[in-house]
């Protein structure tokens, strides 16, 4: 009989130990907590706008700066450098998906 009540009191703590990880997730991060159709707690969580704990997915840039240099791809599709303006203000050089143009330079990389 012993053994049941630490059985029951063991899965008691995990439970509690569950729900009130899940509480704070939802504070921290927010969310929807809803009961039915008839009611909801929406929270936007109070880390939600810090650059450490989220990140913008709109994936939105803009292209600053195009070069003159396109590489190709191993399946053969031509790559050219440019430098985007991302939303938080930093610049990155990607290599995007375009098609050749008069006056373009193939890089072409040799093995030392």
């Amino acid at each position: 009989m012993n053994i049941i009540k630490i059985i029951f009191e063991v899965i008691g703590y995990a439970l509690n130990i569950a729900l009130l990880i899940y509480w704070a997730y939802f504070i921290f991060y927010g969310g929807i907590w809803q009961v039915g159709n008839f009611m909801n707690i929406e929270l936007e969580g109070l880390l939600r706008n810090s650059k450490k704990a989220y990140k913008s997915t709109n994936g939105k840039f803009k292209v600053k700066e195009i070069s003159n240099v396109i590489q190709f791809d191993e399946m053969g599709y031509p790559l050219r450098l440019v430098m985007i303006d991302l939303d938080n203000g930093t610049v990155d050089h990607v290599w995007r998906d375009t098609t050749e143009r008069e006056g373009d330079v193939v890089l072409e990389w040799t093995k030392i």
